[in-house]
Parts: structure tokens; sequence; C-alpha cells
């Protein structure tokens, strides 16, 4: 977790000094479920925490660098015995906000999960890096952004598809 967070600050941080005239910060947290595309799961109830800055105005978007941590609050379930399966992640977005008070959001960046599910017959312990992309909508209005989000990432073997609700001020 320690490198996590120090990855994310120094994410945060070289964003910062890119640029002279950047956009506002983003700081918010979502929860939602989360799906695990693999036989005999059920899903699980996860909780993120988001940091990011946007760094471009392109006219009718902002583009923002952002830095996202979650767990499971609610284990999923796995197997015939309906084991605990939980997940940790971390990733890097670079994020497309259109502006107004409705607005789209497209992203694309990189995830490194963690998978644990510990049961008979089979023990899942899944680490890995790989690509993530999401797309939503959101409403802003009096400095606080409501966000429903679909994000998609792989793990070994499986897909993790999350719809969550955010808040971000």
């Amino acid at each position: 977790m320690k490198n996590k967070c120090l990855l994310l600050s120094l994410l945060l941080l070289g964003a910062y000094a890119t640029t002279a005239s950047a956009g506002e910060w983003l700081v918010g947290a979502r929860v939602g479920v989360a799906e695990f595309d693999a036989p005999d799961t059920d899903p699980g109830v996860a909780a993120y925490l988001m940091v990011g800055k946007e760094m471009w105005n392109i006219g009718a978007a902002d583009i923002a660098i952002e830095g996202e941590a979650g767990v499971t609050v609610i284990d999923g379930e796995y197997g015939p015995n309906n084991d605990d399966l939980s997940f940790s992640t971390f990733g890097a977005y670079a994020a497309l906000r259109t502006k107004g008070p409705v607005y789209v959001i497209g992203r694309a960046g990189v995830v490194r999960s963690e998978v644990d599910a510990a049961g008979a017959p089979s023990t899942v312990d899944d680490t890995s890096t790989d690509p993530s992309f999401g797309i939503g909508v959101g409403f802003g209005g009096m400095g606080l952004k409501w966000e429903v989000l679909f994000t998609s990432y792989g793990t070994d073997g499986s897909d993790v598809d999350v719809i969550s609700l955010g808040l971000l001020f």
C-alpha cells in the first residue's frame, strides 16, 4: 500500500510540475458494483478514492490525469462454496470530460489489480497490470460533480466490470 501511495504522489507531483496554467484539481470518491467475468462468481461492492488534475483545455472538453485506488468493501463470492472474493486496484488514467453542467466522460489507462479468493476446490491469487477503459456521464453544479461511470479492466483469465456512482469536488 505504501508503494501505491508513493506512486500516486509522484504521478500527481509530476503532473502538477508539467503545467503552469492547468485547470482545477479533482478529488473524489466512488462506490460501485464489481462484476467478475469468470464462472461461479457473484459481484462485490467496491469503494474508490480518486485524485486528478485537469491538464489541458481543448475547447469543448478538458483532459485530466487521474490516479485511483480501490478495494472491495463487501466481498464477492467465488466457487461452489461461495468463498469470499476480494480485490484491490490502483490505476492511472487520462480522462476527457466535456464541458457543461451535464457532461460525458471517457477515460483510458492502466490498472494494477490484486484478486484473492481462497477455498475448496481452488484458490485464486492473481496480481496483474492491464489496460482499463471507462465511459460515463456526469452532472455538475455548485462545485460538486456527480458521476456515473462504467469501467472495465482485465485480470489474468477474466475481466472485471465496475459500474459506480462518484462524487468529485
